[in-house]
């Protein structure tokens, strides 16, 4: 008998399955069964009970509530297997738990619950629910619960500051008076084609409406908005901004129908994506854009773009936008970073002023044939010209370069390379016209890829490769090779060598693990030196 208890905390008590109370307890105000086996539970003991965790007991069913519980406040039964709950005599609750419920149905509330603070029900399958009953609810979380259909909005819901109903079924939404609404999460509600707001949201910051149906939307009664997510919303035509949002600072349109776009009435604008708008052919910059940091217009129908008016630019996406003819830079670029071009119709591109670019990818722009860079490029990572018509390249100074693609440039004669790239990773040259190449100090390259480079006659390595994994020299006019120091090496392919007949391996490869050399004209080879090998290809 304990009479006097006050808090009892049995979390974890994984093979409990039945707490017996033979007498009240009074004074029991805390109470954490968390992670049981219990199925159900009888309120009727614990008169005066404030906290009650029922959480992860994933046999649970029933909660017992024979007499009322008015100090009960906080009510966590998520990922029980409940599938209704009465709130008449537990009305005076404030938090209220029911997160991944997926059996969960109803929840009853014959009367008010005006303490009722943060409700959550993610993953229930609940349809309707009013708020009526609930007039001070604060957040207000039905994600996930993919059969809602219906929330009953009471004329004004002064207190909400958030609510999520992602991944619902609601078709037409009306956010009646909501003056202190912070967020609105109605993502994935690919029915919803109309959003009503009949008056101003004056503290809304965050507004996702991605994968929903709507095809028009109107800013005019939002104008604090921080962030805008219209994202998959694959109808969508039109953002309406009947006056300027200064305190916007992320849009995402990405794969709308949108054509146009004018940056004008987001001054501080520092995020805008508007990729694979497959229509987009506009995007008008009346003004400097001195707060745009990220701008993603991949695979849209612009033809040209004019960077000077966004000189704090970091990321620029214009991959996959084939009909793109023309980017237009200014003298110099301070703070961009990355740049994607790849599958556009450049022919030539002047990086101009890029000290602090680390990545650069132009692959598959197939008309492209020349690419002036500055002498140093001293944060220069990834450079990527792979599928393109250039014939040379001078890497310059390039200190940082760790992953340079010219894959299958089919014109490529020649890459003149520092004596020194002292973090090159990745090397891959392979279609190219080359006929030799000299790596000079490359001591961290892991994967250097020349195949089908069929006039390749010579390569330069260093003695020591310490991190090298992968070779492949497949299809070239190599005739001799010595693998020198490649402690590491994992894959050696020198398939299709057709002049190929000497293979040194002058120290110990213990990593080798998969050796091709089908086709070649090697008359020995010593295995002696690779003890690990488990794979010989032809």
């Amino acid at each position: 008998m304990t009479p006097n208890l006050e808090i009892l905390n049995l979390l974890g008590c994984d093979e409990l399955v039945e707490l017996h109370m033979p007498a009240e307890c009074p004074k029991l105000i805390v109470l954490n069964l968390g992670h049981s086996k219990l199925r159900t539970f009888d309120l009727g003991m614990t008169p005066n009970l404030e906290v009650l965790d029922l959480s992860r007991c994933n046999n649970f069913v029933e909660l017992l509530t024979p007499i009322e519980c008015p100090k009960l406040e906080f009510l966590g039964i998520s990922n029980s297997k409940m599938s209704s709950l009465n709130l008449e005599r537990i009305s005076q609750i404030q938090f209220l738990y029911l997160i991944d419920c997926y059996d969960f149905v109803e929840l009853h509330m014959p009367v008010e619950c005006p303490n009722l603070d943060i409700l959550m029900l993610n993953g229930s399958k609940l349809r309707t629910f009013d708020l009526e009953m609930t007039p001070n609810i604060r957040i207000l979380y039905f994600d996930g619960c993919c059969e809602f259909q219906q929330l009953r909005m009471t004329s004004e819901c002064l207190k909400l500051e958030t609510l999520n109903l992602t991944d619902s079924k609601l078709r037409a939404f009306d956010l009646g008076m909501t003056p202190n609404l912070q967020a609105l999460y109605l993502n994935e509600c690919y029915e919803l084609h109309r959003l009503h707001m009949p008056a101003e949201c004056p503290k809304l910051e965050s507004l996702n409406l991605g994968g929903s149906s709507l095809r028009t939307f109107d800013l005019g009664m939002i104008s604090n908005l921080v962030t805008l997510n219209l994202e998959r919303c694959y109808e969508f035509q039109q953002l309406h901004m009947p006056t300027e949002c200064p305190k916007l600072k992320s849009i995402n349109l990405s794969g709308s129908k949108l054509r146009t776009f004018n940056l004008g009435m987001t001054p501080n604008l520092e995020i805008l994506d508007l990729g694979w708008c497959y229509d987009f052919v506009d995007l008008h910059m009346p003004t400097e854009c001195l707060k745009l940091k990220s701008l993603n217009l991949s695979h849209s129908s612009l033809s040209t773009f004019d960077l000077r008016m966004t000189s704090n630019l970091v990321t620029l996406n214009l991959e996959g936008c084939y009909k793109f003819q023309r980017l237009h830079m200014p003298t110099e670029c301070p703070k961009l970073k990355y740049l994607k071009l790849g599958h556009s119709m450049l022919r030539t591109f002047d990086l101009g002023m890029t000290r602090n670019l680390e990545t650069l990818d132009l692959e598959e722009c197939l008309e492209f044939h020349q690419l002036h860079i500055p002498i140093e490029c001293p944060k220069l990572k990834s450079l990527n010209l792979g599928r393109s018509k250039l014939r040379t390249f001078d890497l310059g100074i390039t200190p940082n370069l760790e992953m340079l693609d010219f894959k299958r440039c089919n014109d490529f004669v020649e890459l003149r390379m520092p004596d020194e790239c002292p973090k090159l990773k990745f090397l891959d040259l392979s279609f190219s016209k080359l006929r030799t190449l000299d790596l000079g100090m490359t001591s961290n390259l892991e994967k250097l890829i020349l195949v089908n480079c069929y006039e390749f006659q010579r390569l330069h390595m260093p003695t020591v490769c310490p991190k090298l994994r992968l070779l492949n020299i497949g299809g070239s006019k190599l005739r001799t090779f010595n693998l020198g120091m490649t402690p590491n090496l994992e894959m050696l392919c020198f398939k299709w060598c057709k002049e190929f007949v000497e293979l040194h391996v002058p120290v110990e490869c213990p990593k080798l693990k998969s050796l091709c050399l089908g086709h070649s004209k090697l008359r020995t080879f010593d295995l002696g030196m690779t003890s690990n090998l488990q794979n010989i290809r032809s």
